[in-house]
């Protein structure tokens, strides 16, 4: 883990403030006192888990206006094979988290075989995300409706490419970001469809790093694994 920067830790980001509704601005206490607490939590945070058995690596952060830095989880994770991904940031305060010595320390300390970098696809990855979460979604009926449907059996198991149109009969999440996009009873949307196909792309080309889309299937098609929803049959 990494120490917060105290230059920044006193005021919400600027950059990631306007979609987290947990950063708010604190008139009860100075950016001083603000500051000093939130080393002292990362600090006990730390602290804690060593007491614990855990072994913590920590990091002082001294590069100026990173101020979620304290949260490096959302930069990079670890899986099973001795491999690291590296992934892309949205704001520019965000990019400025990655740093080298925390890979070269991965690698000197555990068994770290690979680092697969997609700091490249920001953009692609960037857009789609945006633009699935922000697009128009129709509801065609209430959730209680189609879940009633999906109980019944008639459902169709629709893949990625056939989903546009189609009413969903699932709750469907991908992870990350791990926020609901589709509930039972809403129809399917281009922007969707283009995120699923991305990532039913990417987990054939990277297989041990997949993104997960809860709620969705998968099957097994000339060797490779493709996404399906099941979707309300149309009659």
């Amino acid at each position: 883990m990494q120490g917060p920067d105290l230059r920044d830790a006193a005021q919400p980001n600027p950059h990631t403030r306007a979609d987290n509704g947990f950063q708010a601005c604190d008139q009860r206490r100075t950016p001083e006192q603000i500051a000093a607490a939130a080393y002292a939590e990362a600090t006990c945070l730390a602290e804690r888990l060593t007491r614990a058995g855990v072994r913590v690596h920590l990091f002082e952060d001294e590069t100026a206006s990173a101020p979620d830095s304290v949260f490096p989880n959302n930069w990079f994770s670890t899986h099973s094979g001795g491999r690291v991904a590296v992934y892309p940031m949205y704001s520019p305060s965000r990019q400025r988290e990655r740093r080298s010595d925390i890979l070269e320390m991965l690698k000197a300390e555990y068994r770290v075989q690979e680092i697969i970098d997609y700091s490249g696809r920001a953009h692609d990855l960037a857009r789609l995300t945006t633009d699935m979460y922000t697009s128009e979604l129709v509801p065609e009926m209430l959730p209680a409706d189609a879940w009633a449907q999906l109980t019944r059996g008639h459902v169709d198991r629709v893949p990625v490419d056939d989903l546009k149109d189609r009413t969903t009969a699932v709750l469907l999440t991908p992870y990350p970001p791990g926020i609901p996009l589709l509930v039972p009873g809403e129809r399917v949307n281009q922007a969707i469809v283009s995120y699923l196909q991305f990532a039913e792309a990417f987990n054939q080309v990277y297989p041990g790093l997949e993104t997960v889309i809860h709620g969705a299937g998968t099957r097994t098609v000339a060797g490779q694994h493709r996404l399906y929803v099941n979707c309300l049959r149309e009659d």
